[in-house]
């Protein structure tokens, strides 16, 4: 911010108006920043599949709550996606509880218990489905609700930057720098003698200066009677931001949100690139730190220990994120069948339903990578 202080000041040392503009226009285009980055990572994570790997009978069930229709009114897509938006933009997080028949909401309100020693509860809690909210008569626990939290050290560091910027904003505001009365200059010539027009005594120029301010700023005055040489003056005190001024700091706040999010700066302003690095570091940096609290969410609200301890999972799956063409990646593919993935893996990989054949399960293996393999495994030469 250091850069605007210089325009603090007029030539004649007066405040002016640019900062606190200056600040009110950052506060717009983090705002706008922090939204943009959010939708892009709430939109990628929202496209994700989320894989349960258990034996129980009621696993598919849970599939189909999780990927396709979480409450009767909303559908995963957009029930996730603003999953991720209130975690991230909310301090309280987001509150996911599930109803008796299965069913998740998300919670619009709640008030949280204080215990350390034992579990946490929920109560008071008023769910959203669409555009409708309903207020629950009943406690949560966390075998029933799972609290989804954003924590980024680099985003609270420029929050809290920003802070200070608008403390000192304020700071500035409150001792005048928007005030509407009108501010003067007053020049008089160095052998000029004034009198005082009650006294007729000599009076000094500070003290002739303190008579004109009053009557400056007197609702009676109307006409000011000035001796000669004497001038007296009104000074603009106002600046506005100007078209380059507010591109520099869009600039500016752009890119040091897209740093504390982690988002690369091609991918935050939409840019096109054939390099796959950054969109990589996208999911690596910004997604995949979102996406393992939800993991760590779900499996700890809806496994027991003893079915984590069996390998039950609830796991978002990354591997579609990107999108896949098949005739360009014809190629890549063919090596993944090669070792070891069957056509239904492949399927699933490019978000397309499995097939109920025996062959679309079956696993082949080129000599290269069948080394110690049982008779099950088809080798690549046959």
């Amino acid at each position: 911010m250091f850069q605007f202080v210089k325009k603090l000041f007029n030539k004649d040392g007066q405040l002016v108006d640019y900062y606190i503009d200056m600040m009110a226009e950052k506060n717009r285009l983090s705002q706008l920043a922090l939204e943009i980055g959010f939708n892009k990572i709430a939109d990628l994570i929202s496209k994700c599949p989320i894989d349960v790997y258990s034996t129980d009978s009621d696993a598919i069930k849970t599939e189909y709550c999780l990927n396709v229709r979480p409450n009767p009114n909303e559908f995963a897509t957009d029930f996730w996606k603003q999953v991720v938006m209130k975690m991230c933009t909310s301090s309280d997080g987001c509150l996911v509880v599930q109803m008796s028949d299965g069913n998740i909401y998300r919670a619009e309100n709640f008030t949280q218990s204080d215990d350390v020693l034992y579990p946490r509860t929920f109560s008071n809690v008023v769910i959203r489905s669409g555009d409708r909210t309903y207020k629950l008569d009943r406690i949560f626990t966390s075998n029933d609700a799972v609290l989804f939290k954003y924590k980024n050290e680099k985003l609270l560091a420029y929050l809290n930057e920003i802070n200070q910027e608008n403390a000192i904003a304020w700071s500035v505001a409150i001792k005048g720098v928007k005030s509407k009365l009108s501010k003067f200059k007053i020049q008089m010539p160095g052998n000029m003698q004034v009198y005082s027009e009650k006294t007729r005594q000599p009076i000094t120029e500070n003290e002739y200066t303190e008579k004109i301010r009053k009557d400056l700023s007197s609702d009676d005055i109307r006409v000011i009677f000035s001796r000669n040489g004497l001038d007296v003056s009104a000074i603009d005190s106002k600046s506005t931001m100007t078209a380059s001024d507010v591109k520099a700091l869009k600039d500016e706040v752009f890119t040091n949100v897209a740093i504390a999010l982690g988002i690369p700066k091609s991918v935050f302003y939409g840019e096109v690139t054939e390099k796959s690095d950054a969109n990589n570091e996208f999911i690596t940096y910004a997604a995949d730190p979102i996406i393992q609290e939800l993991n760590d969410g779900m499996n700890g609200c809806w496994l027991s220990q003893l079915e984590w301890e069996r390998g039950d999972r609830i796991l978002i799956n990354t591997d579609a994120i990107k999108h896949i063409d098949v005739i360009e990646q014809a190629s890549n593919l063919d090596k993944l069948y090669s070792n070891g993935w069957s056509h239904n893996d492949i399927l699933k990989l490019r978000g397309k339903p499995p097939i109920d054949e025996d062959w679309a399960n079956a696993r082949r293996f080129t000599k290269n990578y069948a080394t110690g393999m049982d008779g099950n495994t088809k080798g690549g030469d046959e």
